[in-house]
């Protein structure tokens, strides 16, 4: 038969079947949903509060606002409040997100149903210092910034004086900075064990 290890720490901790004389098993087993071992608390990681501050805002904007921008394609016609603000937001600063073509609403839906959900995931990797994250959130930081960059192609072509108002950068910037900040800190293959 075989021995009971224990893996993980504190309310990680839970035996794993290794067999008795297999030698090759019992030091590589390792838990892929447990927290690093060795991660500081969310308080002492002034760069991941950040990065989780970030997230949770872009989770609301994601499921109220892109949802109302994916899912309905006149924002004119609507009688939800949070279209009417969207719609606003287009008639002063961006002309895009008046017109909702398409492409945005496509953008959109993919923010609100795919991008929603998974800062979310973020947010519970980060709080816990979850490794997996890293592939995960590296693709994350890829797609949003593509996203942006033709969003705001797509305005400069069609709007180009749009692009010249700082209400316009204010907004957007934000998602090429918490994505750059993302990728950076997901450099490392363990980016939450702490030495």
């Amino acid at each position: 038969m075989g021995h009971q290890a224990p893996r993980g720490r504190g309310a990680w901790a839970y035996p794993e079947i290794v067999p008795k004389n297999d030698v090759r098993l019992a030091g590589r087993a390792h838990v892929v949903n447990a927290p690093s071992s060795n991660v500081l608390p969310l308080l002492r990681r002034p760069l991941d509060l950040l990065l989780v501050v970030g997230f949770c805002a872009f989770a609301i904007t994601s499921f109220a606002f892109d949802r109302v921008a994916g899912c309905n394609a006149d924002l004119t016609t609507t009688s939800d409040p949070v279209a009417a603000l969207l719609f606003e937001w287009g008639t002063r600063h961006d002309p895009l997100v008046a017109a909702n073509p398409p492409a945005l609403r496509l953008m959109s839906f993919v923010s609100a149903f795919l991008f929603g959900p998974f800062y979310l995931v973020l947010v519970w990797a980060f709080v816990r210092g979850v490794n997996w994250i890293r592939i995960p959130a590296l693709l994350y930081s890829a797609m949003i910034v593509y996203s942006l960059v033709i969003h705001i192609g797509s305005v400069g072509l069609i709007h180009p004086n749009t692009l010249a108002r700082p209400v316009f950068w204010t907004a957007y910037l934000p998602y090429v900075i918490v994505p750059g900040l993302l990728a950076y800190r997901m450099r490392r293959h363990q980016p939450f064990q702490h030495n």
